[in-house]
């Protein structure tokens, strides 16, 4: 009985995806973020003051569609 190398290949693929994530969910270190290594942080971004763009998810209740 020979394997072929498509079947290890998908028998390696589904164990190495089988261990991600098993140590549970990942955590914040509860120190400060560190500097970047070369040039500045950067800032946050300021909070834009305009109206609301988003799309709605949901039409209005009484629309009608085409």
């Amino acid at each position: 009985m020979s394997i072929t190398p498509a079947a290890l290949l998908l028998a390696v693929t589904a164990l190495s995806l089988a261990g991600c994530g098993m140590k549970g969910p990942l955590e914040l270190p509860p120190a400060p973020a560190p500097t970047p290594l070369l040039g500045k942080p950067a800032a946050a971004p300021a909070k834009a003051e305009g109206p609301d763009v988003s799309t709605p998810t949901r039409p209005p209740a009484g629309a009608t569609t085409q």
